[in-house]
């Protein structure tokens, strides 16, 4: 389960959850860069309420937004990777082949 799951079955069964954001550079750089140090600045941010955002849910607009977003990227970046495919095997292919589908655009191959 990875942090966005375990957030989801937390807020589930009623128990708050906050998310904190990424300490402070500075602040970091002084104290060291270690997980256990970024654990107890983690958890001193949420107790002390230099935390108090709620973490998103996968209800929201913005998580729409995104899931739209990672599904046009991966489209694109198949498109992109079968057209360069397509070019590759048209260079190996015998001249006649060559000949019919060199010269057409992308969109018509």
């Amino acid at each position: 389960m990875n942090l966005a799951g375990l957030a989801r079955h937390l807020r589930a069964q009623g128990v708050e959850v906050i998310e904190v954001n990424r300490p402070n550079r500075q602040a970091r750089r002084r104290r060291g860069k270690s997980d256990t140090v970024d654990a107890e600045a983690a958890a001193r941010a949420a107790l002390n309420g230099e935390a108090t955002v709620a973490p998103k849910t996968q209800e929201s607009l913005i998580e729409s937004i995104r899931v739209l977003r990672v599904a046009f990227t991966s489209a694109h970046r198949a498109r992109t990777q079968v057209l360069l495919q397509i070019r590759d095997l048209i260079v190996t292919a015998p001249e006649e082949l060559r000949a019919v589908l060199g010269p057409l655009s992308s969109a018509e191959l």
